[in-house]
């Protein structure tokens, strides 16, 4: 489960501390668009080293028609403060 901190010992150690500084300096250098890291992705040697791949996710779909459908003037939605969520179907308890 990990270290429980006990009254008066630091929440985080020196070795958590290190840890989360190399994580913080490695997610800086991941690219946000491709999440490949920056150092290899913008190196001129590997100009063509890449493909892409169209991949579809079916929850994000039926959340983005969700949301096209209540932009859809004729519905006159109330679309301000909604937060919409997705759910297998048959899981929508």
């Amino acid at each position: 489960m990990g270290r429980v901190a006990m009254p008066g010992d630091p929440v985080w150690t020196e070795e958590d501390t290190l840890l989360a500084l190399e994580y913080t300096d490695w997610a800086g250098q991941i690219c946000p668009g491709c999440g490949h890291h920056l150092s290899e992705s913008t190196h001129p040697d590997n100009e063509d080293a890449y493909a892409t791949r169209d991949q579809v996710c079916f929850a994000c779909e039926a959340k983005e028609k969700h949301v096209q459908a209540l932009q859809d003037p004729d519905r006159n939605a109330v679309t301000a403060g909604r937060k919409i969520g997705v759910v297998r179907r048959g899981d929508d308890n």
